[in-house]
């Protein structure tokens, strides 16, 4: 209204002349009312901060309006996991939680079916939870139908057998040789042995005989004792200490590197699946994620006006609220023709473009390519990630596992911690009279008609 005013003044000087004084004045008047309804809504509140409780208040709406779409995110990755808990976005030689794996029985049965023999496990050595992190994830986060079973079982016997004959004594040494092997047997059938602990114990002599009649007078003790005989008292007679210090390990590097790929294949399957399902809900109303995403939306609209509004002067000339709020590099929402939280992750999606998994959605890739949410990511805050966005500056509770969903919410936090500082800068300039807030437009045009008013009625004069 004011720059029309202004307008029709100097395009018809006659009738300004005429113009009453009071409707320049009113107009003024409802400018200075304007101005002074934006400073109301930045002024400074009374504490160290100086930020007052309007703007502390819209900061926190967003804050947990982001909060609340990473924690829609969890629902979705423990369905994609099925529950289990494993890191959907760790590698194929995660560690697992404390307490996942279940150690094996405390008896070793015969890898033959013959003789049924059970052997006390060696539980210093022979220990499930010392196998490669791989084998451990493919046994626990499988699905049944790929899912492999292991176990642990032992092959046993007299070893290294050597006679003697001294006179018509025959004497006969030999070791105690026990293999405990683990092995992965497949839902197809296939077995794969992966790791063997072997070690053979020096028994003596295991059998005496005379190979002639009897002697009166002979006071040698005959005796001939088979396996069952040592293998009766393995745990007793200390075989088993033995074994435990002295066993050798060998490892199959094969059968590991073959796990290792069906793990690495696996996650990377279920990671499609998750960012299928992520886009799929935040493009499906009436999801809990879109939902979460509309109220991010909502309030960032909310922080961009009022800041707008309430802070114009300083948002003109401050560079740092300018991206914050409206730069490339801005808080992240779906405001504006560039819908940034739906884009990153319907990039992450098609970086997946090549799994092709092998039985529908869900299942492994057809392949081993190495899969990365951030490959082609037009934010550079998601391309700084690994710089410093990571768990360690997130609270455990805001975990999300998601590489995109964590860098997403720590720089929604960041961005917003340097959002309150130049809040907090300005807010104190304003209490220490450094400047006055208000919007610049509404001042220059005030300033103008005031100017052309004042021409107008000395010409008159």
């Amino acid at each position: 209204m004011a720059h029309g005013y202004v307008q029709l003044m100097t395009e018809n000087p006659v009738y300004a002349k005429e113009l009453d004084p009071k409707r320049t004045a009113d107009i003024v008047a409802a400018g200075l009312d304007i101005d002074g309804l934006a400073q109301e809504l930045s002024k400074p509140q009374d504490d160290e901060t100086r930020t007052n409780r309007l703007f502390t208040g819209l900061v926190g709406d967003y804050r947990k309006a982001v909060g609340d779409l990473s924690a829609a995110l969890v629902p979705i990755q423990e369905e994609i996991t099925d529950g289990k808990d494993y890191r959907l976005f760790g590698t194929a030689d995660q560690a697992l939680p404390a307490g996942t794996t279940q150690e094996w029985p405390d008896t070793v049965p015969s890898c033959a079916p013959a003789p049924p023999r059970e052997l006390a496990r060696p539980r210093l050595k022979v220990v499930k939870g010392q196998l490669p992190n791989a084998i451990l994830l493919a046994e626990h986060a499988f699905p049944e139908a790929d899912r492999p079973t292991l176990t642990v079982c032992h092959t046993s016997g007299l070893t290294n057998q050597q006679s003697s004959t001294e006179g018509q004594v025959l004497t006969k040494t030999a070791d105690l040789s026990v293999v405990m092997k683990m092995q992965l047997t497949w839902p197809d059938g296939k077995v794969e042995t992966y790791r063997t602990w072997s070690h053979a114990q020096p028994l003596g002599v295991v059998c005496r005989t005379r190979l002639g009649p009897p002697q009166q007078g002979d006071t040698t003790v005959y005796f001939c004792n088979e396996d069952k005989h040592y293998l009766d008292r393995w745990a007793e007679d200390g075989y088993r200490k033995y074994f435990e210090a002295l066993a050798t390990v060998t490892d199959d590097a094969a059968v590991l590197a073959s796990v290792r790929d069906r793990a690495a294949r696996f996650l990377a399957g279920r990671q499609k699946a998750y960012y299928d399902r992520v886009v799929g809900d935040l493009t499906t109303a009436g999801k809990p994620l879109s939902e979460a995403n509309a109220t991010v939306t909502r309030t960032m609209r909310l922080l961009q006006a009022y800041t707008r509004a309430g802070w114009a002067t300083a948002f003109a000339k401050d560079p740092i609220m300018q991206t914050v709020l409206a730069g490339a590099e801005r808080l992240p929402s779906d405001v504006g023709e560039e819908a940034v939280i739906t884009e990153i992750f319907r990039r992450a999606q098609q970086n997946y473009a090549e799994c092709n998994p092998s039985a529908g959605t869900g299942s492994p890739c057809g392949n081993s390519v190495a899969f990365d949410p951030f490959v082609g990511q037009s934010r550079q805050w998601l391309l700084d990630c690994t710089s410093w966005y990571g768990r360690s500056r997130l609270p455990v509770d805001a975990w999300t596992g998601d590489p995109i969903g964590n860098t997403l919410l720590a720089f929604a936090r960041h961005g917003t911690g340097v959002l309150l500082a130049q809040y907090e800068q300005h807010s104190k300039e304003i209490a220490e009279g450094v400047y006055t807030e208000g919007i610049p437009e509404v001042k220059d045009t005030i300033k103008l008609l005031q100017g052309v008013d004042a021409l107008f009625r000395a010409d008159a004069a």
